[in-house]
C-alpha cells in the first residue's frame, strides 16, 4: 500500500542560509553544529550542516536548535552522511527524545525520526558515540513529515531519441516502480501510438520521418507528475534558444543531469503556479516536495509564449527569459558528461525552435558524445 502524505512536507532547514555555528556538550565533551559547503558533503543544494564532536569521558552529547513544529505532523525527516562507524543521532523536543537511528552506514541516508506525543518544536540533536570518540556528521535537507513512509515523489516520466530514430523512455513510479504516469506523445500537436511494458516501466514509440523540417516537441503529465526529453550531452559552454508556450499554472525547465555516472537530474524552473523563475539543487523529483530556494518573482501573464535563452559556461547557467536577464545559478550535475533536456511538471508544454550555439571545440565534444 502506497501512503500519500495529507499535508504538504515542510522545510524546517535546508542549511543554504548562513547561521552562527553552535556549541553544546559539557565540560568534558563538545558537540558543535556549523554550516559546510565542501560538496562532496551536500546532497541538495550547496550546503549542509556539519556536527563536530569529542566526547571526553562521555558517550553522548547534545546541541541546543530551535524549530517550531506545525500542528498535525508526526516525524521529522533528514539525511545523514556516515562513515561506517558506530554514533547514532537523536532529535530532542520539548516532549522529550526521538529514538536514536544508528549512523552505521557509508554516504548519504534519509532517517526518519517519529515525534513523541505533544512535541511542540525541534530544541536540539543528540549524538551518542563510543566513550572517547571524535569524529563529524553531516547533515541536510530537514523536513517535517507524516508517517514514516510517504509517497512524496512524483511518478517519473523520460523519453530519449535514439540514433536508429526510435523514441524510448519509461514511465514509473517512484516509490513502487511500476505505475504508468498518464503521458501522451504528439508531434506538432498530433498524437502518437507508443507501447508500455507495465512490468519494466518501458516505453518505446517510432519517431516522424525525418523530412529536413523543424518540428515541436510537446509533452503532457497528469497533475503531479513530470515529463522529461533527453537532448543529448550539454558541451561545457553551450547557448540555447527556444519558445516555451505552457499552461496558466503549470511549471517547466531546463533539466541538467542524467550522466552515466551520476543518473539524477536537477532543474531550473519557470514556475507560472508561484509566479517564480527558480533553482534548488534539488532533484526534480522533489518539485512537489519542497518550496523554492532560489528564486526570482516574474510575470508571466504578458506573453502566452516566452523566448528563454540560456548561456552556459561550465557550471554556471545564466537564464534569459523575453529578452531580460533573470537568474544566474550554479547547477549542480550540470557538467562532466551531463546531459541537458527540457521538462514539464504537472502540465502542457511546447518547446519549439529550439537552437544550440557553441565554439567549435564544444561542438565537436557534443558529436564524439552523441
Amino acid at each position: 500500500m502506497n501512503l500519500v502524505a495529507p499535508q504538504k512536507l515542510t522545510t524546517l532547514d535546508d542549511f543554504a542560509t548562513a547561521f552562527e555555528p553552535v556549541t553544546g556538550g559539557g565540560e568534558a565533551s563538545t558537540l558543535a553544529l556549523s554550516r559546510a559547503t565542501d560538496a562532496s558533503r551536500v546532497r541538495f543544494g550547496r550546503a549542509s550542516a556539519r556536527l563536530d564532536y569529542a566526547l571526553d569521558g562521555v558517550n553522548a552529547a547534545s546541541v541546543a536548535v530551535q524549530y517550531p513544529l506545525a500542528v498535525g505532523y508526526n516525524c521529522v525527516e533528514l539525511w545523514a552522511y556516515g562513515d561506517g562507524g558506530a554514533e547514532a543521532l537523536s532529535i530532542l523536543t520539548g516532549a522529550g527524545s526521538t529514538s536514536a537511528a544508528a549512523l552505521d552506514f557509508t554516504g548519504w541516508k534519509r532517517l526518519v525520526f517519529n515525534l513523541p506525543a505533544g512535541a511542540g518544536e525541534v530544541t536540539g540533536f543528540s549524538l551518542s558515540a563510543p566513550e572517547n570518540a571524535a569524529g563529524t556528521v553531516w547533515l541536510d535537507q530537514f523536513i517535517l513529515g507524516y508517517d514514516s513512509v510517504t509517497d512524496d515523489t512524483a511518478p517519473a516520466v523520460s523519453l530519449k531519441l535514439e540514433e536508429d530514430g526510435a523514441l524510448t523512455g519509461s514511465a514509473r513510479d517512484n516509490l513502487n516502480g511500476t505505475e504508468l504516469a498518464r503521458l501522451r506523445l504528439a508531434c506538432d500537436g498530433v498524437a502518437m501510438e507508443y507501447s508500455y511494458d507495465a512490468a519494466t516501466g518501458a516505453l518505446t514509440a517510432a519517431a516522424p520521418a525525418d523530412d529536413g523540417m523543424a518540428h515541436r516537441v510537446t509533452l503532457t503529465a497528469q497533475e503531479g507528475a513530470y515529463a522529461l526529453a533527453d537532448m543529448g550531452t550539454r558541451p561545457a559552454t553551450m547557448m540555447l534558444e527556444c519558445d516555451v508556450t505552457f499552461d496558466e499554472n503549470g511549471c517547466v525547465g531546463f533539466a541538467f543531469g542524467g550522466s552515466a555516472s551520476d543518473e539524477n537530474w536537477t532543474v531550473l524552473c519557470l514556475d507560472a503556479r508561484t509566479g517564480m523563475l527558480h533553482y534548488e539543487g534539488y532533484y526534480i523529483e522533489q518539485l512537489a516536495t519542497f518550496d523554492p530556494g532560489m528564486f526570482t518573482t516574474f510575470d508571466f501573464s504578458q506573453n502566452e509564449t516566452h523566448h528563454v535563452t540560456l548561456v552556459c559556461e561550465n557550471e554556471i547557467v545564466i537564464m534569459y527569459v523575453d529578452d531580460m536577464k533573470v537568474l544566474s545559478a550554479r547547477i549542480n550535475h550540470g557538467t562532466n558528461g551531463a546531459h541537458i533536456g527540457v521538462f514539464s511538471f504537472g502540465c502542457n508544454a511546447e518547446f519549439s525552435g529550439i537552437t544550440m550555439a557553441c565554439p567549435a571545440e564544444a561542438a565537436g565534444e557534443l558529436a564524439n558524445a552523441a
